[in-house]
């Protein structure tokens, strides 16, 4: 995903981010980046950073993440 692809993504979350702030809530980003060439492949061949992206709450309403292959690994086209 490149940088246009980042910010789309993160696009989405503005409303819900802007209204925590309006309620003077927390809210918790939380963005992971894989190694050079590393990717999410769904084996025991993931890298850390997979690992624990797996073990974050994705059902949370004040919680929101990010994951970024490595450099190398995806398509800008």
């Amino acid at each position: 995903m490149g940088r246009r692809g980042l910010c789309q993504y993160a696009s989405r979350y503005q409303p819900l981010v802007e209204e925590a702030i309006e309620a003077n809530e927390y809210v918790k980003l939380i963005l992971c980046f894989d190694g050079t060439g590393n990717t999410f492949s769904g084996t025991n061949a993931d890298t850390n950073v997979v690992k624990i992206l797996r073990k974050l709450d994705r059902n949370h309403k004040k919680q929101y993440h990010y994951y970024q292959t490595g450099i190398g690994t995806y398509d800008v086209n």
